[in-house]
């Protein structure tokens, strides 16, 4: 069986789709039957370097050209290059209004979340989603919350859908492997967030029950790993809870970086009111950080009995989160080796399994539905 992976999410240096993509193909070729490419005639991408090179349809370039002219030439090249090469299955990237790749009549699409459509965030982009799942054979969701989501907000068939858990790398094997660089905010504690802050990723919330629980944290800081700096409003709302805005702390970088800082957190803390997975979790319990998230969609499904649950909607909950996980080493023990034994449940190898199985279901059977993933 000859898949096709098409380039859509290859133009940016980083993303979550392309990890995603790019961890996937690696493990289709090295634990199923299945010969799985990626088109991506120009790319910069970082997560490319996970993937051997004979498993890529293109060349990588240099940083300093500029990621909208890989896409836009990409987008001209790969249907040329895609007339040459004999494939059974097309896998659909990310959402597009129009197909890619025409010639391959067989497509399947990963939904990684509901997110726009269950907030009624962006009429737009949901609707290039429902374009992109209705032209689908089969479409593969993250997690179960997120197929619910799927079948409920855009009619889509229970049958034509299957749910195929992800995984994450081991980022307590990168940590250790870093022992020796500098230490994650000067060695002071802190809680971690990773990722967006905005919306319905409710930094605010972390922000607020942090400053209700500083009589019983100390000096504890709250370390924000990602790309955006502070705005004035979160600093200021730190300023009104009591917070002191320099224990807000803002750091990006590496994976080898992000893996130092979730071996050197107290906790991380998700207090999103929606996801579609929830990657900072597993990393986070891979990495022998405990968890305490919200209750709220899909993150339960992922953590299981390894996290310290709250309602992310009350302060007061986040806070009694935040209090117990500073002060209960025992407990901290425990959920740390708990989330190590919840991580494991989860593998690439297993992800390429179950995907496979549904390219395989595509070309024998047309739309039906395969079993249910192996980790609940």
């Amino acid at each position: 069986m000859r898949v096709l992976f098409d380039g859509f999410p290859f133009g940016g240096h980083f993303g979550g789709v392309s990890r995603y993509c790019a961890s996937l193909v690696q493990h289709l070729n090295d634990d199923t039957p299945c010969t799985a490419r990626i088109l991506v005639p120009f790319s910069r991408n970082e997560h490319l370097r996970n993937v051997s090179w004979r498993y890529v349809y293109g060349v990588r370039v240099p940083r300093w050209i500029a990621s909208s002219y890989c896409e836009k030439a990409s987008r001209v090249i790969s249907p040329i290059v895609a007339r040459w090469l004999r494939s059974d299955v097309l896998h659909e990237t990310y959402y597009r209004a129009e197909p890619s790749l025409r010639r391959i009549t067989k497509r399947v699409t990963t939904v990684h979340d509901m997110i726009h459509e269950r907030l009624e965030l962006d009429e737009g982009s949901s609707a290039i989603k429902a374009a992109s799942v209705n032209r689908s054979d089969h479409v593969i969701c993250v997690s179960e919350n997120t197929r619910r989501d799927l079948v409920e907000l855009l009619r889509v068939p229970e049958e034509k859908t299957s749910v195929v858990y992800p995984a994450c790398e081991d980022f307590g094997a990168l940590a250790r492997s870093c022992v020796g660089t500098a230490r994650i905010n000067k060695g002071r504690p802190f809680v971690l967030h990773v990722g967006r802050r905005g919306g319905y990723k409710n930094f605010d919330g972390a922000v607020r029950a942090l400053a209700a629980a500083g009589p019983v944290v100390g000096d504890m800081d709250l370390v924000s790993f990602g790309k955006s700096r502070f705005r004035a409003e979160e600093l200021e709302l730190a300023r009104k809870g009591g917070l002191d805005p320099d224990r807000l702390v803002q750091t990006s970088g590496s994976d080898a970086r992000l893996a130092q800082a979730y071996a050197s957190a107290t906790a991380l803390i998700l207090p999103s009111l929606h996801e579609g997975f929830g990657f900072p979790a597993l990393e986070a319990m891979s990495a022998g950080c405990p968890v305490i998230c919200s209750d709220a969609s899909c993150i339960p499904e992922v953590v299981g009995d390894a996290g310290l649950y709250f309602d992310p909607m009350s302060v007061e909950s986040m806070r009694h989160a935040i209090e117990t996980i500073a002060t209960d080493d025992a407990l901290r023990s425990d959920m740390i080796a708990r989330g190590h034994r919840r991580w494991r449940e989860f593998s690439w190898a297993r992800s390429a399994r179950e995907t496979f199985a549904v390219y395989r279901n595509v070309l024998e059977q047309g739309i039906g539905r395969t079993p249910r993933s192996e980790t609940q």
